[in-house]
């Protein structure tokens, strides 16, 4: 049984540059086959074209391949700073996050969800800003960029 491609058959929406910056994503191995969805699915491409730009995204990064240094500044709270170990951090209130590196190596970490007005309050404190939507138009998405040290 052949896979099926990211994004079904929306995929050659993406410049190749940004098809292969988002292709490893969960959004982006999401397989769209409703004709309802064809006019979110063009905003969110919009959406995600202008922050890859905007932030001069260069690549996607997982996790695990993030400086220590660096995963204390993607925590929420201090809850989650207590759970940073060596495979990564526990995202309490996190869905789908992605991670990518910048044409000037500082990191974004940035996701989408459903918040109550507590969680988003909390979560712009912490740093992470609200951007357009890059996931689903019913969620927020929050960014944080972490400056190389």
């Amino acid at each position: 049984m052949n896979k099926p491609k990211p994004l079904g058959k929306y995929r050659d929406l993406l410049p190749k540059e940004i098809y292969n910056l988002f292709k490893d994503t969960y959004w982006g191995n999401h397989q769209y086959h409703h004709e309802n969805e064809k006019a979110e699915l063009y905003e969110l491409i919009e959406n995600r074209i202008n922050i890859a730009n905007r932030y001069n995204l260069k690549k996607n990064t997982c996790i695990t391949k993030i400086a220590k240094k660096y995963l204390k500044e993607m925590a929420l709270s201090d809850i989650e700073r207590k759970y940073i170990n060596d495979y990564g951090i526990f995202m309490k209130y996190r869905d789908h996050p992605e991670y990518y590196k910048t044409k000037d190596d500082n990191i974004i970490s940035i996701f989408s969800q459903h918040f109550t007005e507590e969680e988003l309050e909390a979560t712009i404190k912490a740093g992470y800003q609200l951007v357009e939507p890059i996931y689903n138009k019913n969620q927020k998405t929050l960014l944080k960029v972490i400056y190389k040290r």
